[in-house]
């Protein structure tokens, strides 16, 4: 892709820190400012498996930045998941103006599902221990299991690369815990009915 990128006079003095700020680039890529190479970021390769959703913010070298026009060039390569290339909306400008939005989605698409991988398996593990101790309430069982299956899913969302020998199982995982959590889910809201069950048609009324 190439883009072209209008920068006002300060930028070409060396005024400040600026930066290319991309959102995501999910199989990876480079990045060219007025035909010199200025930032890497791993491709998928025989050895390795990326998925960049967390953002990047790149520094944008001094000596190769001109007030007035700039290109950009991004070389973009195929991503396994999601598939195909994807260019993000990109943005340019000094640092202090990019780091918020990096911050923001650095939150949500990285410090969000650590966070949530580790409450939900505490909780799942807390909720199995009720169980050890009272066998008989078989939904402390399931609901258990949600919080490692849901911890186990998220988990594959926290590592942005991974060996190419543990792809195939990496997203055996995924997809083993997704559909584990779903069906634990399904069985944990019929329990609950049926546990439930007189308070329910009474409050309906039947």
């Amino acid at each position: 892709y190439r883009v072209a990128v209008d920068l006002p006079p300060e930028a070409a003095s060396g005024a400040g820190a600026w930066m290319l700020y991309l959102p995501y680039l999910y199989g990876g890529g480079r990045v060219w400012l007025n035909g010199e190479l200025v930032a890497t970021i791993p491709e998928n390769s025989a050895t390795l498996r990326v998925r960049w959703e967390r953002p990047h913010l790149l520094a944008l070298p001094p000596s190769l930045q001109r007030a007035g026009r700039n290109v950009l060039h991004l070389r973009v390569t195929t991503a396994h998941s999601p598939s195909g290339t994807m260019l993000p909306r990109l943005a340019v400008g000094p640092q202090i103006a990019l780091q918020p939005q990096f911050d923001r989605r650095l939150f949500f698409v990285r410090t969000a599902p650590v966070i949530t991988v580790v409450v939900a398996f505490v909780a799942g593990l807390f909720a199995l221990y009720i169980w050890l101790r009272r066998p008989a309430e078989h939904l402390y069982a399931i609901a258990g299991l949600i919080g490692v299956a849901c911890a186990l899913r998220t988990t594959t969302f926290v590592f942005d690369t991974i060996a190419a020998d543990w792809w195939p199982a990496w997203r055996l995982l995924y997809h083993a815990s997704n559909g584990g959590f779903i069906v634990l889910l399904a069985m944990f809201a019929l329990r609950a009915a049926r546990w439930h069950r007189p308070a329910l048609m009474w409050g309906l009324g039947l």
